[in-house]
């Protein structure tokens, strides 16, 4: 419940704001700057269900994007309310100013989050614009105000019961199409609003400020008629939003909720206005229609883009697999070339010692053979004679049937046992060569 204060209290300042029925002043208030509401003691009864309006609602509410109400005062024609100070002014002010917004993003997320915490309490605010938007001293955070005409829903209609086009007088810039037929107001109303809003942002002017308030109605009533948003579409982020928000449908605009995810996935540079190098579109949209036909466009383009996207990722990952079979071969091969050349290196190595296990059995252990039955012979019987000699040679050495194998040599010398002992063979010039007997053993 919200605390009721004493006129004398607050000490009213300067007047930093008015509206129909209500003047805004800067006060002191228990050593501390507020904003005090101060309503006309001879205002009408309906300024006087709005002052009750915003006692029961703001004194319902506690969120960081909401304004907060310190207490009230009713007493005979002092009817005011204590409200949080905003030194920043209000959103209207900003963009309509030449001042550079340094954090759009901010700005909109703030106004997405506390609108989405009004409507989870179940409650409309039906006059969202930027004249009721606060911002803190640095300009990069915001706060709703005035629920003068705000109104609590029920989970069933989610709708008002008594809001109409009168109640929105003033406002139209702002105002759902189905609120100026006469239609009660409903979450999507807001959600309209909104999207005005991010109009504001994209032009820094009022929302479709080439028709007058006359013209606006008309158009707003008529389902068929264009309305003329003049954009300048800086981002497809952006632009997606604020299509959403602009259905004529209420059923098909999107929750608060559904818009935070959205704006979720965004970043600083989606919203930033300031860049001279928009780095996306850069394009001017002149109405609704356009705005649809643009995003339509956008899909389009954006699932062409997808499809490619996958079948460039589909032959990546062919690619990779090929690699992957390439690197494969490439290592049996490397495998195979090793597996060759060690049995090639075993294979040279085998016959390199057979080869030399060889010479040295001759060597060490000549093979049974005449030639050594006939040394052996010799050497047991140093006295015995052979019958046999080569009448033919001009020597008188006994062939022995052997040949002495020699290096440069194909066939071999015939071996001759001399008749004194020893062995020998012939020379080319017909001189005698002699041998040991180990040297005989190697032929």
């Amino acid at each position: 419940m919200s605390k009721r204060i004493g006129p004398s209290e607050v000490d009213l300042k300067e007047e930093i704001g008015d509206g129909s029925y209500a003047v805004v002043y800067r006060a002191n208030y228990t050593n501390k700057i507020v904003a005090v509401k101060k309503f006309d003691g001879s205002c009408p009864t309906s300024c006087k269900k709005q002052f009750e309006n915003e006692i029961n609602i703001l004194g319902k509410l506690n969120h960081q994007n909401v304004i907060k109400l310190f207490g009230f005062c009713d007493h005979r024609n002092n009817n005011f309310l204590v409200l949080e100070y905003m030194e920043g002014g209000s959103l209207l002010d900003l963009l309509v100013s030449n001042e550079k917004i340094i954090y759009p993003y901010n700005l909109i997320k703030d106004i997405c989050n506390g609108m989405e915490y009004l409507h989870a309490n179940s409650i409309l605010h039906l006059d969202l614009k930027s004249p009721n938007v606060l911002l803190n001293k640095s300009k990069i955070h915001a706060k709703l105000a005035d629920f003068g005409i705000a109104k609590i829903s029920t989970l069933t209609t989610m709708s008002s019961s008594s809001v109409g086009t009168k109640s929105a007088k003033g406002t139209f810039r702002w105002m759902a199409p189905e609120i100026s037929r006469g239609i009660p107001g409903m979450r999507s109303s807001d959600v309209w609003s909104f999207g005005c809003i991010l109009i504001e942002f994209m032009t820094r002017k009022l929302p479709f400020q080439s028709l007058n308030d006359q013209q606006l109605l008309i158009v707003l009533q008529n389902e068929k008629s264009d309305l003329p948003i003049n954009v300048e579409i800086f981002s497809k982020v952006m632009a997606g939003i604020l299509n959403e928000c602009l259905k004529r449908e209420p059923s098909a605009r999107p929750s608060f909720t559904q818009l935070n995810e959205m704006l979720s996935k965004c970043t600083q540079k989606d919203f930033d206005l300031n860049r001279n190098d928009h780095g996306t579109l850069g394009c001017s949209i002149k109405t609704i229609t356009d705005l649809e036909k643009f995003i339509e466009n956008v899909k389009n383009t954006t699932e062409k883009d997808k499809r490619k996207d996958k079948e460039i990722e589909e032959l990546k990952k062919k690619l990779n697999e090929k690699e992957k079979d390439i690197c494969s071969i490439n290592n049996n091969l490397a495998d195979i070339k090793k597996k060759v050349s060690d049995l090639e290196i075993n294979k040279n190595a085998e016959n390199y010692s057979q080869t030399r296990l060889s010479f040295y059995y001759h060597i060490l252990s000549p093979p049974e053979s005449p030639m050594n039955n006939f040394l052996q012979n010799r050497m047991n019987s140093p006295s015995s004679s052979f019958s046999t000699f080569d009448s033919k040679s001009k020597h008188s050495g006994r062939d022995t049937g052997y040949k002495y194998v020699s290096r440069g040599s194909a066939n071999g010398r015939t071996i001759f046992e001399g008749t004194r002992g020893g062995f020998y063979y012939l020379t080319p010039s017909g001189n005698k060569a002699y041998v040991k007997i180990d040297q005989v053993s190697i032929f």
